[in-house]
């Protein structure tokens, strides 16, 4: 096999991306690095050979994963925009964060006015990476998150700090008829988004 080894990706930095804008917004680094969480769904087909309590066979129903981050180094606008991307039809154009516009009530979100969240793994590329550096990803792209929960602190006199629970979704793709939810990044895509950081 010769992928066995022990991976240190170091910090984790997120970025978003809008719908209809190639370029990358960068959202911060996490108090501790983020957790990222898939759940895969099945349908139970249940059939009296099996018996009525285990099912006979599963039938593929898709997968979605969430990801937790607290954030206490972060942009504030970036924050911003995400929380007032759903505020109006058309991803939050004419909308502002804590408002919707009369037309957002029962629009559609994924692929409108949803965004893609980038986890990107700052020791990518170097040999800081783990015992087999060339094989830990330089990051993911989901292709569409969303803002579940999200809560602000400043407990203690602390600096602040925002708790956000993202959702991410698999997007239609028309050409395959299939579904998209994420992508691993080559160190070399990683890079583009580092270059931002500076």
């Amino acid at each position: 096999m010769g992928t066995v080894g022990q991976f240190t990706p170091g910090p984790i930095h997120l970025f978003a991306t809008y719908r209809g804008n190639p370029d990358h917004d960068y959202l911060g680094t996490c108090v501790a690095a983020p957790e990222s969480e898939s759940e895969k769904f099945k349908i139970p087909v249940m059939n009296d050979l099996g018996g009525r309590s285990v099912p006979f066979q599963l039938v593929q129903d898709g997968e979605t994963w969430m990801v937790m981050a607290t954030m206490n180094r972060f942009s504030l606008p970036s924050i911003q925009n995400i929380l007032a991307r759903e505020s109006a039809y058309g991803g939050g154009l004419n909308g502002d964060e804590g408002s919707e516009t009369g037309f957002a009530r029962g629009t559609l979100y994924i692929g409108v006015s949803d965004w893609s969240l980038t986890l990107i793994n700052g020791y990518t590329g170097t040999p800081s990476a783990g015992t087999l550096p060339a094989v830990l990803p330089g990051g993911r792209t989901f292709y569409s998150a969303n803002v579940r929960k999200y809560k602000e602190s400043t407990v203690g006199t602390r600096v602040l700090e925002v708790a956000m629970a993202i959702e991410l979704q698999n997007v239609f793709d028309p050409q395959t008829f299939g579904f998209n939810l994420y992508t691993d990044l080559t160190p070399a895509q990683a890079q583009e988004f580092l270059v931002l950081l500076n």
